[in-house]
């Protein structure tokens, strides 16, 4: 029987091979952009034979999909068709202390990836071996150089000394995507570390499989990564873990052709959807004024955020008001209301006493900023003009032509 979880993220090629126990790093290119979190998906199966995979949603041309499979008692197959693998650890017995090469193995996890196209399948097909259980997810992201998106990647295994599991430190770079995967041979959890939230946690025959994301603000070490266990794991018990760090694309959009949006005037999934009226870290006040981090209060929640509204699309990052209280969007939602559940779409920022709904028409239209994220129906003043953006953009500077992102506003 094949089991599946589905959830809603936000918002967002050379093959790099490498053993994974030790730590691969493909050349920087001009990347000054940001990598963002669209959505993820995951599923599993409990017996030996294939099994699908969702699409995540919300994805579109030029997203980058990073998918961790993971098995006990055998191996996955190496090849999926359309993905290119990047990165693997094999563990074969208990007190191992690296990754071994591809092979005959207790547990099993590999990493793929593969840039969306415009014709994306619902559902993709895992090949399985003699894997008797089994279990994959996918990362979707948005901003990435869809040319050479894996920056670097290591592996490690754990034994299970001191209650805590860990995820190996790799290189990481300013704008990138920091994934850690665990891939679990019995039914222990971990905690969500520090600086990382938990996206997929799936349970298949008392082995599991987490991933965790966090954004990068800055280049260098990420660190290695400690997570503690919620419970106590049998004797003998360990997992393996693998962490990538996904390359951001140019600043002048989504990533080379990521996102579709841009002078070819494309509409629809291509960036004029899930962007509508909720990119955060826009600075920007225009649509229905929800920016986020810095464009509606700052990320220390002190200032003031527009009433939750149920038609209404967020983004993670995105804050409300809501009963008396700050919710921050954990990934994309529309029409879940906030409300203090473990693993849930919204999170309790703080009380309301000090913050003050704000109206999404006031203030002034903001001057047009090269390095800001606006989205359909924002507002900027630029050459004595004010613009209104027709779709989501970023770096492109307001002009008076047929068919582009700016449109003078009417």
């Amino acid at each position: 029987m094949t089991t599946r979880k589905r959830s809603r993220r936000r918002i967002l090629s050379s093959m790099l091979a490498t053993a994974a126990s030790g730590l691969a790093v493909s050349s920087v290119s001009a990347a000054t952009g940001e990598v963002r979190l669209v959505s993820f998906s995951s599923a599993s199966i409990d017996a030996n034979r294939d099994f699908g995979i969702d699409n995540p949603e919300q994805v579109r041309e030029g997203d980058v999909l990073i998918m961790y499979v993971g098995g006990g008692g055998g191996v996955p197959e190496s090849d999926q068709p359309g993905w290119t693998r990047f990165a693997s650890c094999q563990q074969e017995y208990n007190g191992q202390d690296e990754c071994l090469a591809y092979g005959g193995a207790d547990l099993n996890g590999q990493v793929f990836y593969r840039v969306a196209t415009n014709d994306e399948p619902d559902t993709y097909e895992i090949k399985i071996g003699s894997s008797s259980h089994a279990s994959a997810s996918i990362i979707a992201l948005r901003g990435a150089d869809t040319s050479d998106p894996i920056y670097s990647s290591a592996g490690l295994v754990n034994d299970y000394d001191g209650g805590e599991s860990h995820c190996p430190s790799t290189d990481g770079v300013e704008g990138g995507m920091h994934i850690c995967g665990w891939v679990h041979d019995d039914p222990q959890r971990i905690q969500e570390p520090d600086r990382m939230t938990i996206r997929t946690d799936l349970t298949i025959g008392g082995d599991a499989l987490q991933t965790a994301t966090n954004s990068l603000n800055r280049t260098g070490e990420t660190d290695r990564i400690v997570a503690e266990h919620t419970n106590d794991p049998p004797g003998g018990s360990s997992d393996l873990s693998i962490a990538v760090v996904v390359r951001p694309g140019p600043s002048d959009g989504d990533g080379g052709n990521n996102g579709g949006e841009g002078d070819n005037g494309n509409e629809g999934d291509n960036g004029n959807e899930d962007q509508t009226g909720n990119e955060d870290q826009t600075g920007n006040e225009g649509g229905n004024g929800n920016s986020g981090e810095n464009g509606n209060g700052g990320s220390d929640g002190s200032g003031s955020y527009p009433d939750w509204q149920e038609d209404e699309v967020y983004l993670e990052g995105d804050r409300v008001i809501h009963d008396g209280a700050v919710w921050e969007a954990q990934w994309w939602t529309q029409g879940e209301e906030p409300r203090d559940e473990q693993w849930y779409v919204w999170k309790r920022v703080k009380d309301t006493s000090s913050v003050t709904p704000v109206d999404p028409g006031a203030g002034p239209t903001p001057a047009w900023d090269s390095s800001k994220i606006y989205r359909e129906d924002d507002r900027v003043t630029h050459d004595g003009t004010t613009w209104e953006a027709q779709w989501w953009t970023q770096g492109q500077e307001p002009r008076n032509e047929a068919w582009y992102v700016w449109q003078p506003a009417e």
